[in-house]
């Protein structure tokens, strides 16, 4: 009984310790991840180095404050979401057994139902970001803009292609990761700070190149509902050719450094600062 206690509350310290990081981990990319935004919306227009000008130029527009601009709704969003993985991360670290088809098939599902279930608020971050600071006031005003002007199904703007994106990355995320991780173990110091940061860094980049180009055509179709020039958002096939025939392969990947760029704060907080404050917690218990 008492190790059955001690278990529970590991794991409950565990779950804890991956909420808080996750939380910092949103807050502190968050900038990063409107420039990565801003890149994937202009890439269809503009090429090469201008995109990068000027995706960061419309960030900018309003100031330092814009860069965090819809960071409230996506801790809301993106806390849970890291939580539930690290959660079937702290189980299959338990199952020495399970193949990488196994690891792959149970990030999949992780992935896609975790993502179905917040996506609408995938929705509000990105209009959030891309909108000229003071457009809406909270993201309540914002969903009830889009509730009264459009319609419920502009909550799933998108989610074809975002749903493709999801199961892939984080599928071979979770395969990747856990693999490596399976492999560290013998090495007594495959637990250093210095390692776990690595092999993080590893499977979040196995799994963005792997659904990156998806993710292009997710935010361009959102970004689509409220552009001046909108146009009927194309299916997810007539998106991947239209961005082939004016940008060629380089174009599926536009952004992609500053989603590297944010890989880097993501990775170091979500699995360093997990462990920080299981030590912390611990140390409290004692």
């Amino acid at each position: 009984m008492r190790k059955r206690m001690g278990q529970i509350f590991h794991e409950t310290r565990h779950i804890f310790s991956a909420v808080l990081a996750a939380a910092l981990n949103q807050c502190f990319s968050f900038s990063t991840l409107n420039a990565e935004v801003s890149l994937k919306k202009t890439s269809s227009d503009v090429q090469g180095s201008k995109a990068f000008s000027q995706g960061f130029q419309e960030m900018r527009a309003g100031g330092l404050r814009s860069m965090w601009q819809g960071n409230a709704v996506n801790v809301l969003k993106g806390t849970p979401q890291s939580t539930l993985q690290c959660l079937i991360y702290a189980q299959v670290s338990h199952m020495e057994t399970l193949t990488v088809q196994q690891r792959f098939g149970l990030g999949c599902v992780s992935g896609a139902v975790a993502h179905a279930a917040f996506y609408p608020l995938e929705v509000l971050k990105v209009r959030l970001n891309l909108q000229q600071s003071g457009t809406y006031n909270g993201v309540v005003a914002c969903a009830r803009s889009i509730y009264r002007h459009e319609s419920l199904s502009s909550f799933y703007r998108g989610f074809k292609p975002s749903i493709l994106c999801m199961i892939p990355y984080a599928g071979v995320e979770c395969a990747v990761h856990q693999s490596i991780m399976n492999w560290a173990k013998s090495d007594p110091a495959y637990n250093s700070d210095s390692k776990l940061f690595f092999f993080s860094f590893v499977a979040f980049a196995s799994g963005q190149m792997t659904s990156y180009p998806l993710a292009v055509i997710r935010t361009q179709q959102q970004a689509q509902a409220f552009s001046s020039d909108s146009r009927p958002a194309s299916g997810v096939l007539q998106g991947l050719i239209g961005i082939y025939e004016r940008r060629g392969i380089r174009g599926y990947y536009n952004g992609m450094g500053a989603s590297f760029v944010r890989a880097v704060p993501c990775a170091l907080i979500n699995y360093t600062l997990t462990r920080k404050f299981e030590n912390l917690f611990s140390s409290v218990e004692s």
